[in-house]
Order: C-alpha cells, then sequence, then structure tokens
C-alpha cells in the first residue's frame, strides 16, 4: 500500500511538473485540453523508461514498451456493440491480417468499401488501437470498412510494410464482390505513416492494368518524403515546440531509421539525416527531384515566419554528403517509401489530402497536393490551422472539436465521391 501511495505520488508529481513545462503555441487547437492530453502521456512514459532502463537501454525494448503501452490504452475492440449496424472480426486477406467492420443489414446490389491503413510511424500500432476511429467511419459511413494489420518494424523493415498493404488491397479489390463490394468504387485512407503507405499503395494499383483503379485516397497528414528535413512545417514545427509536441522531427528520422535500417544508430548517417545534410551536394544542385519539396512553392502565409529568421537561416544551411547520401539515397528516391518522388502522377486516383497548422509533415501533403493537381488528379486539399499531428482521433476520451470536424469532412467526402 505504501507503496502505491509513493508511486502515485511521485507520477502526480510529474504530471504536475509536466503541465508547467508544456509548450502550448498560439492558435493551437483547445490548448487547455491538448496541455492536458500532453501532461498524461508522462504516465506512460514514466513506465516506458523504467522498462528500458532495466533493458539497458534498448531500443527494441522501447519499442515493446511503447507498443504495449498504445494497445492497453484503450479498450479492447467489440466484435458487436449494442445499438450498432456495424459487426467486426479478424481475418487475413491473402495472407495479411485485418479487422473487417461490415454491415449487419446490408443494402440491395454492390456497395462501396474502405480501406484504412493506421499510423505510428510503421512501427507502433495496429487495427485493435485505431479501433475507435475505424469503427465510427463505419458506423458512419454505413460501409464496409477493412483496417489492415500490416508487418510492423524493426522486426520487419522496409518494404515489407508496404507489401503487407499492397497484398491486402490487391487480394480485397480482386475479392470485394465475396463481400458485397463494388471493386470500382474502394477508397483508401490512412494518417501519418498510414496516409505513406495509402498514397504509395495507390500507385501501384494504377500501374496494374488487371486491376481496377481505387476510386478515392484520403491521405491525413501524411508523411510523403525525406529529403527535406528542414521545410517551412519542420522549422515552424521546431520553433514553436522545440523538442516536444506530438511528433518532433527527431521522432520522424527514428522512425525512418528503425523501419529502413531496423535499427536507430548514433553514426554519421543518423546525425546527418537530423542536420538535413544527409543529401549530396551534387544532387542539390543538379537533381530535378528537388522541384517536388521546393520550399518556394509553399503559400507565403504557410512560410516560417520572420521572427524566426535567425533559426531559419541556421536551419538552411545544408554542406551536403555524398557518403551518407550514398547510404540512403536508394530509400529516399524509392516512391514504395517516399511517394512524392514519383515522376508521373497522371491517372492517380481523386484525392483529399489533410495537413495541420501544427504538424512538421504538414509541407508533405501540401506539396503532393499541388503535384497531383498539376497532373490533372482532382484534389480537395484542407489545411486545419488550428489542429497538431494525430487530432482526428487523439483517444476515445480525448476528442477535438477540430479533430470532430476533420473526421466530419472525411466522412461527408468520401460519402458523396465513392
Amino acid at each position: 500500500m505504501v507503496l502505491i501511495m509513493m508511486t502515485s505520488c511521485v507520477v502526480v508529481g510529474l504530471i504536475i511538473m509536466h503541465l508547467r513545462s508544456i509548450r502550448v503555441p498560439k492558435g493551437l487547437s483547445e490548448p487547455g485540453k491538448y496541455r492536458l492530453l500532453m501532461a498524461s502521456l508522462v504516465i506512460p512514459k514514466f513506465f516506458e523508461n523504467l522498462y528500458v532502463l532495466y533493458h539497458q537501454g534498448n531500443i527494441f525494448a522501447r519499442v515493446r514498451a511503447r507498443r504495449f503501452i498504445i494497445e492497453n490504452i484503450e479498450p479492447k475492440p467489440l466484435e458487436n456493440v449494442k445499438g450498432s449496424n456495424i459487426r467486426s472480426r479478424v481475418t487475413y486477406f491473402d495472407g495479411v491480417k485485418v479487422r473487417v467492420y461490415e454491415p449487419i443489414k446490408r443494402k440491395e446490389g454492390l456497395q462501396p468499401g474502405v480501406i484504412f491503413i493506421h499510423g505510428g510511424g510503421m512501427v507502433t500500432g495496429s487495427p485493435d488501437s485505431y479501433d475507435g476511429l475505424t469503427r465510427t467511419m463505419a458506423e458512419r459511413l454505413d460501409m464496409f470498412l477493412v483496417s489492415i494489420d500490416y508487418r510492423l518494424a524493426p522486426e520487419h523493415p522496409f518494404p515489407t510494410g508496404y507489401y503487407d498493404n499492397l497484398r491486402a488491397t490487391t487480394w480485397f479489390l480482386k475479392n470485394a464482390h465475396t463481400f458485397g463490394v463494388d471493386a470500382q468504387r474502394i477508397a483508401i485512407s490512412g494518417d501519418s505513416a498510414g496516409g505513406n503507405f495509402a498514397a504509395g499503395v495507390s500507385q501501384a494499383i494504377h500501374d496494374d492494368a488487371t486491376l481496377p483503379n481505387i476510386k478515392l485516397q484520403i491521405l491525413l497528414y501524411p508523411g510523403l518524403q525525406q529529403l527535406d528535413f528542414y521545410s517551412h512545417s519542420y522549422q515552424k514545427y521546431e520553433a514553436e515546440f522545440g523538442d516536444h509536441g506530438a511528433l518532433t522531427r527527431g521522432r520522424v528520422s527514428d522512425f525512418v531509421a528503425l523501419y529502413l535500417h531496423g535499427k536507430i544508430d548514433s553514426t554519421m548517417v543518423h546525425r546527418s539525416v537530423l542536420l538535413n545534410d544527409h543529401v549530396s551536394q551534387d544532387l542539390l544542385d543538379t537533381s530535378p527531384v528537388f522541384k517536388y519539396v521546393d520550399r518556394d512553392l509553399i503559400p507565403k502565409e504557410m512560410r516560417v515566419s520572420e521572427k524566426h529568421a535567425k533559426q531559419r537561416e541556421e536551419m538552411e544551411r545544408r554542406a551536403g554528403s555524398d557518403e551518407v547520401w550514398n547510404h540512403v539515397q536508394e530509400f529516399y528516391l524509392d516512391p514504395r517509401f517516399a511517394p512524392i518522388v514519383r515522376d508521373d502522377l497522371k491517372g492517380l486516383p481523386q484525392a483529399m489530402i489533410v495537413t495541420c497548422g501544427f504538424d512538421c509533415l504538414r509541407d508533405d501533403g501540401v506539396h503532393y497536393a499541388r503535384r497531383l493537381s498539376d497532373a490533372g488528379v482532382k484534389v480537395h486539399h484542407k489545411d486545419y490551422e488550428s489542429a497538431f499531428h494525430g487530432v482526428i482521433w487523439a483517444t476515445k476520451n480525448v476528442q477535438f472539436e477540430v479533430g470532430k470536424e476533420m473526421l466530419s469532412d472525411v466522412i461527408d467526402f468520401i460519402s458523396k465521391h465513392v
């Protein structure tokens, strides 16, 4: 009892201390609720650090601890919920584990369907941890929805996750009729890393003449490139949040390293990525690929403000490294990992791209929306200025008004266009 009381006091003390240190930029949605959400994360972080300390700082221990916490914060999914027309179950599509949500009372004839790919940096997350979001989408759309349980890094590095999502999607397109779904009217959606996969899978399906094209792609604050870790949105994020917030530059870099290489190390490669010096000077000077992430193409109102000019000048200095670039270029120029580097975007599915004003990945979505539009693809891009990364579904019990608006807009878009 005494130990429990002492632990409780420590945890409460940590929350109070953390509350005082949380940076909340002006204009962020519901700042008080955001502060409490961020402070509440200190509890799982505390136990995560204890677990890692016990395992002598092993990065795999940190990943295991983080997954355990994420998977146990929310209640486990129920197959049937009282009053709902949707039931869910776990099955396999061509060997890939999925959770499907299907209407109990089906409409006559083949109906539209939705594929959802969860986020989590390609390292954490699952259909179970996203059940609150995906069930809500299926219920409000009254459609068949499949949530893909792709294998995660570092145990399964690139391109495993990509091919799991592609394989499950391909199988579903070929067998959609068995679920009462019209293969010509399927939307694919994903958030963050899931948005990356959704974009990449949309490209691959488009290239396969044996398959019907995906009807819609809905990319929620997607990460689509690793050529520039100091875009305007990265700079703005760092100026506003420092090393804190929902998704930092360092955390993105860690996720990338785990997905591509199965580890995080302190070598020159990782340091160069953090410093934005990972691209060779020759490529910076001559390659047309950088037009895809040209900072000058970001709307002026979205660029980093003049008050951060000194910091911006420091961030924009890039020495470039041929040695590091030779080590990473096969990944960073591969559309399976960085969908934005694909040259030809003509004929890809109509898109809705959602970005957030307080998100280091914002410019990835802005650039991709522009590129799709330039290629003749219909694009609806909406930037939620007060939103932060992950806001569409923070937790089951903590919902933000801008997140509710975002989800309603997504559901409305699918309903109107699929």
